[in-house]
Protein backbone atom coordinates (compact mmCIF):
# COMPACT_ATOMS: atom_id res chain seq x y z
CA UNK A 1 0.00 0.00 0.00
CA UNK A 2 1.27 3.73 -0.72
CA UNK A 3 -0.02 6.14 0.86
CA UNK A 4 0.92 9.94 -0.16
CA UNK A 5 1.06 13.07 1.69
CA UNK A 6 -2.00 15.07 0.92
CA UNK A 7 -0.45 17.93 1.28
CA UNK A 8 2.17 17.33 -1.30
CA UNK A 9 -0.49 16.31 -4.05
CA UNK A 10 -0.51 18.32 -7.08
CA UNK A 11 -3.79 17.89 -7.54
CA UNK A 12 -4.44 19.56 -3.97
CA UNK A 13 -2.02 22.75 -4.68
CA UNK A 14 -4.39 23.08 -7.98
CA UNK A 15 -7.30 22.77 -5.56
CA UNK A 16 -5.52 25.36 -3.22
CA UNK A 17 -4.99 28.18 -5.95
CA UNK A 18 -8.23 27.98 -7.06
CA UNK A 19 -9.65 28.95 -3.77
CA UNK A 20 -6.99 31.65 -3.41
CA UNK A 21 -8.57 32.69 -7.12
CA UNK A 22 -12.10 32.40 -5.41
CA UNK A 23 -11.09 34.79 -2.59
CA UNK A 24 -9.55 37.21 -5.01
CA UNK A 25 -12.86 37.32 -7.01
CA UNK A 26 -15.03 38.05 -3.99
CA UNK A 27 -12.60 40.87 -2.60
CA UNK A 28 -12.36 42.30 -5.72
CA UNK A 29 -16.49 42.56 -5.59
CA UNK A 30 -18.84 45.45 -4.47
CA UNK A 31 -20.32 43.29 -1.42
CA UNK A 32 -20.22 44.00 1.80
CA UNK A 33 -20.86 40.87 3.57
CA UNK A 34 -20.55 37.34 1.91
CA UNK A 35 -21.73 34.14 2.87
CA UNK A 36 -19.81 30.65 1.94
CA UNK A 37 -20.93 27.32 2.51
CA UNK A 38 -18.12 24.79 2.50
CA UNK A 39 -16.16 21.46 3.71
CA UNK A 40 -13.72 21.64 5.89
CA UNK A 41 -10.75 21.62 3.83
CA UNK A 42 -12.26 24.60 1.68
CA UNK A 43 -12.72 26.49 4.98
CA UNK A 44 -9.50 25.83 6.33
CA UNK A 45 -7.63 27.24 3.26
CA UNK A 46 -10.26 30.13 3.32
CA UNK A 47 -9.40 30.99 6.74
CA UNK A 48 -5.31 30.91 5.92
CA UNK A 49 -5.94 33.12 3.04
CA UNK A 50 -7.88 35.61 4.93
CA UNK A 51 -5.68 35.90 7.77
CA UNK A 52 -3.25 36.87 5.07
CA UNK A 53 -5.47 39.37 4.22
CA UNK A 54 -5.50 40.83 7.02
CA UNK A 55 -9.18 39.35 8.50
CA UNK A 56 -9.78 38.45 11.93
CA UNK A 57 -11.89 35.69 12.95
CA UNK A 58 -12.08 32.24 15.33
CA UNK A 59 -9.47 29.62 14.79
CA UNK A 60 -10.58 25.85 14.54
CA UNK A 61 -8.61 22.36 14.50
CA UNK A 62 -11.81 20.99 13.23
CA UNK A 63 -15.08 21.94 11.87
CA UNK A 64 -18.65 21.14 14.03
CA UNK A 65 -21.82 20.74 11.76
CA UNK A 66 -24.03 23.85 11.50
CA UNK A 67 -21.17 26.37 12.45
CA UNK A 68 -20.87 30.01 11.56
CA UNK A 69 -17.67 31.26 11.03
CA UNK A 70 -17.44 34.84 10.72
CA UNK A 71 -13.91 36.41 9.45
CA UNK A 72 -13.95 40.36 9.49
CA UNK A 73 -11.47 42.54 8.39
CA UNK A 74 -10.72 45.64 10.97
CA UNK A 75 -11.24 49.21 9.74
CA UNK A 76 -13.98 48.48 7.29
CA UNK A 77 -17.34 49.49 7.79
CA UNK A 78 -18.82 46.48 8.83
CA UNK A 79 -22.90 46.80 8.21
CA UNK A 80 -24.81 45.65 10.66
CA UNK A 81 -21.97 44.57 13.51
Amino acid sequence: MRIVSFMSNKDTERFKQGIIAFVDRILSGEEQEVLIVCHWFVMRVLRQELIKRGFTGKNFKTSDYGILYVFERPGKDNLNR
